[in-house]
Parts: structure tokens; sequence; C-alpha cells
């Protein structure tokens, strides 16, 4: 095999893991997080800055806490 093969081998592993990475980022982002939470009072609520929790299982409809 040559160079340009090995190359292009290791180039196209590379698209497919950059591929793969950003499938995962927009799985992700489509997850209900803290900052589309109905809860007022969460133990859980992050401070500015702070991380928030994705795919909780105590995440409520925000029209539903207000019913």
């Amino acid at each position: 095999m040559s160079r340009y093969d090995m190359e292009t081998e290791e180039f196209a592993r590379m698209l497919h893991h950059i591929a793969d990475e950003v499938q995962y980022a927009l799985r992700v982002q489509s997850y209900d997080d803290c900052n589309t939470c109905g809860k007022k009072n969460c133990e859980y609520k992050p401070k500015p800055g702070e991380m928030v929790r994705i795919n909780c299982h105590l995440w409520a409809d925000k029209e539903q806490e207000h019913e």
C-alpha cells in the first residue's frame, strides 16, 4: 500500500469520526435540559455558568407546571 493510500485511508477515518461526533452533538442538543424545564424550584437547577442536566428524569413541561 502506498503512502498516499494510507493517508487517504486515515483521512477517511478522521472524516467518519468527525461525522459521528457531529451526530452525537446534535442528538444531545435535542434533549430536554434545565433551560427548558418547567420546575421553578428544582434542587438540581444549576447556578448561572454551571452545566445543565440533560435528559433529566425530573424534567417537567413548562405548560403542565403552570396548571
